[in-house]
């Protein structure tokens, strides 16, 4: 599993801060398909600034897979008790 996913890494990635451990790809194929962890590897190889913006390999990748999936949980938003809606 890790063997097949780390050959998908590229230069960029291999420069990020936090590398993907073995924990972390099984954490990954869990949640995702091979293909999906794949692809997002794909895309972070080609981002320009990578390194700049982006410092764990498997936070990024989570993040771009489960956005991709659609689940945005983390970006939603509740009103809170005092929340006027007329603004």
């Amino acid at each position: 599993i890790f063997n097949q996913i780390w050959a998908t890494v590229g230069q960029n990635v291999s420069k990020m801060k936090t590398q993907l451990t073995f924990e972390n790809c099984v954490e990954l194929e869990k949640k995702y398909s091979r293909e999906l962890i794949e692809e997002k590897l794909k895309a972070m190889e080609n981002k320009k600034d990578l390194t700049k913006k982006y410092v764990s390999v498997y936070l990024t990748v989570n993040t771009w897979c489960r956005d991709y999936a659609g689940d945005k949980s983390k970006h939603n938003f509740t009103q809170t008790k005092n929340y006027d809606s007329t603004w």
